[in-house]
């Protein structure tokens, strides 16, 4: 019976986890937001969503529209928050831009390109990589 009851509720430590990891995604976004805010970048939309993906956050400054990808990493054990960003990753946020400037037409004035800006939790380390690829990408990012 318990078995049946964690099968329609999930496990409550599943659950927690989940929520963390959550919360500490969105505070991960925030802290990207406003390093790109400091250096003059204005924010267009976070977490937009589509049915090709999510784009974390959208920013314009000058002539560029940047859709930024946050990842963040508490261990290397799986690789580092920069490797997570491949190639099939990057096929999905270019999918999910070019639908975000199909309904939004006004933004295809701009040169958009992909930031990845990365958090290493364990080493208090945030790194942005601008133009770390673009809507014509066809080669994988390299870190």
């Amino acid at each position: 019976m318990l078995d049946r009851i964690k099968a329609l509720f999930g496990n409550s430590t599943t659950n927690s986890k989940k929520q963390r990891n959550l919360k500490s995604g969105a505070e991960a976004e925030i802290r990207a937001r406003k390093h790109l805010e400091d250096r003059g970048f204005d924010t267009i939309d976070t977490n937009v969503y589509s049915r090709f993906g999510e784009i974390d956050i959208i920013m314009l400054k000058a002539d560029e529209l940047v859709f930024v990808e946050v990842r963040q990493r508490t261990s290397t054990s799986y690789g580092s928050a920069a490797q997570s960003v491949h190639i099939y990753k990057q096929r999905k946020l270019i999918n999910a831009a070019r639908y975000f400037l199909q309904q939004n037409p006004e933004f295809n004035k701009y040169y958009a390109r992909f930031d990845v800006i990365t958090i290493e939790t364990n080493k208090n380390n945030l790194q942005w990589h601008p133009c770390a690829f673009s809507l014509d990408s066809q080669s994988e990012y390299q870190t």
